[in-house]
């Protein structure tokens, strides 16, 4: 009497094969045909010319300045601070240990 097995065993095995070949040549690179470019700047805002001479009229940046979005907030100055606190925690431990010694 004659038995056939296959043998299985727990190994793992793992095959991580990368190849990569390159054939050929790239293309001779083009450069873009270079055209005149048109700027349109619209102004930030008409002047009002029923206003009064005895007003001073605001400066450009004074403008761009009050059409920024106000989005800026307290909460980085206070992590800042925490951080500083902690900082000087661990300096002032340090200094502490020192004088001890």
């Amino acid at each position: 009497m004659s038995f056939e097995a296959t043998i299985i065993t727990g190994d793992t095995e793992t095959v991580i094969e990368r190849s990569k070949s390159v054939v050929g040549q790239a293309p001779p690179s083009v450069s873009p045909l270079e055209v005149g470019v048109l700027l349109v700047e619209q102004p930030l805002s008409t002047p009002d010319l029923s206003a009064s001479a005895d007003q001073p009229t605001p400066s450009g940046e004074e403008q761009i300045a009050s059409m920024l979005p106000k989005t800026g907030a307290h909460l980085p100055l206070v992590g800042l601070l925490g951080a500083l606190t902690v900082a000087m925690s661990f300096a002032l431990t340090a200094f502490q240990k020192a004088l001890r010694d």
